[in-house]
């Protein structure tokens, strides 16, 4: 029997496995994970969509502790002055993700890697019993659940956001498993659908590499450093936010602190300037339909909306994830096998409420999107991750902080 089994190897997964192994090398652990190697997803949506830059800080983006990538940079021989962009030394991506590569390269996770998907988790007498998509069971004393709205527990479910128009096969989105950028790369008349960080550095991309490219966004394009007020990262606002004890009180601050559909200033300066040497295109409208239409002697798409309409050959969706609970049935299928379940409370978005140390039912824990309710607005990004791990192994060492030590002259809580 496994000491811990840990649901998805991405960016939360690999953070919380190492934090595991430092607390305690003996510990058993497994990280299932539908891929071959540590954050697959990440690696290839952000080649997908020609990331250039990191929204969030260096700081913010280290696994282990708030210097590992500045310290890898600097050894590795990176010029920090083209790796890194102000405010907060944001690093580029390409820097990042050979930090990330170097940091999961270790021994211990390639060891304790299960590829599968979890498609079952059932709460048998101390123990979790998990059932993988080929028949396979583990059984584990704890497990951790770290999927992401873009990381379902069942195999072909994406979670992606379409519009009802767009689900035909020649519409792709940015992030379909099997999306290829080199056809956007060739098309006449490329259109990218969205206006947030994702589709704004695939239109860059597209434009400055000779291919211009039109972008069609529901709103004007909005301008946030980051996704999330970084207020809840320190104990400003989470002071705040762990003293309201009603999970409702704490939905609407969530959601009163997140920017969705937001780029940073640095990014949206790119896109004017290349508005003005016309390599893209920012068109403001709701597309309702696509016909079929003929450019020439080519047949293309007539994209419809409100007050326009858009000639294109090429049509990618960059709107990023549905709006859910990830999981949502694997929670729904280890809450009924636990009877009774009075520790299965959920807020009124169908959002787990999990405790302090993260345990929403026993031996069961969330990180992520997953344990929002807990960790507050920036519980998805990579400081989330953080945060995570440092929950789950001060509850393991004895220690229940919802605040970090650091925060104690500052907040009135324990």
């Amino acid at each position: 029997m496994l000491d811990w089994l840990i649901v998805g190897g991405g960016l939360h997964g690999t953070t919380i496995h190492g934090a595991l192994t430092r607390v305690d090398p003996g510990l058993t652990i497994r990280v299932v994970d539908p891929f071959d190697t540590p954050c697959h997803s990440w690696f290839t949506r952000t080649d997908a969509c020609a990331m250039r830059m990191m929204r969030s800080p260096a700081a913010h983006t280290a696994l282990e502790d708030f210097t590992g990538l500045m310290r890898f940079a600097r050894s590795e021989g990176y010029d920090l002055g083209q790796h890194t962009t102000p405010p907060y030394a944001r690093p580029s991506t390409e820097l990042f993700n050979r930090y990330l590569q170097t940091a999961t390269r270790s021994r211990r996770l390639a060891s304790d890697w299960l590829r599968g998907w979890v498609v079952d988790l059932q709460r048998e007498g101390a123990a979790w019993t998990a059932t993988l998509d080929e028949g396979k069971t583990v059984r584990s004393r704890a497990v951790m659940l770290c999927v992401g709205r873009g990381h379902s527990h069942t195999a072909g479910d994406q979670g992606l956001e379409r519009p009802s128009w767009a689900r035909t096969p020649s519409i792709v989105h940015v992030f379909d498993p099997g999306f290829d950028r080199a056809r956007l790369e060739r098309a006449r008349r490329p259109v990218i659908i969205g206006g947030g960080t994702t589709a704004l550095h695939l239109a860059l991309h597209l434009g400055t590499s000779g291919r211009p490219c039109t972008v069609v966004t529901r709103h004007p394009l909005r301008c946030a450093q980051f996704d999330s007020d970084p207020c809840y990262i320190g104990p400003k606002c989470m002071r705040g936010f762990i003293e309201t004890r009603d999970h409702e009180g704490r939905r609407r601050m969530i959601d009163a602190a997140r920017n969705p559909g937001t780029a940073p200033p640095d990014l949206l300066s790119h896109v004017r300037d290349a508005e003005r040497d016309a390599a893209i295109r920012v068109i403001v409208d709701t597309i309702g339909r696509v016909e079929d239409a003929r450019d020439g002697s080519q047949a293309s798409l007539c994209l419809v909306g409100r007050d326009t309409s858009i000639l294109a050959d090429q049509v990618c969706i960059a709107t990023g994830f549905a709006d859910g609970v990830p999981a949502a049935s694997l929670l729904a299928r280890a809450a009924a096998s636990v009877r009774p379940d009075p520790h299965a409370r959920y807020d009124s978005r169908g959002i787990p409420v999990p405790g302090e140390t993260l345990e929403w039912l026993p031996g069961l824990y969330l990180s992520g999107i997953l344990a929002e309710q807990e960790l507050g607005p920036s519980a998805p990004n990579i400081i989330g991750a953080q945060n995570a791990a440092k929950r789950l192994t001060s509850a393991l060492c004895g220690r229940v902080r919802p605040i970090p030590s650091a925060w104690r002259r500052y907040a009135s809580i324990r």
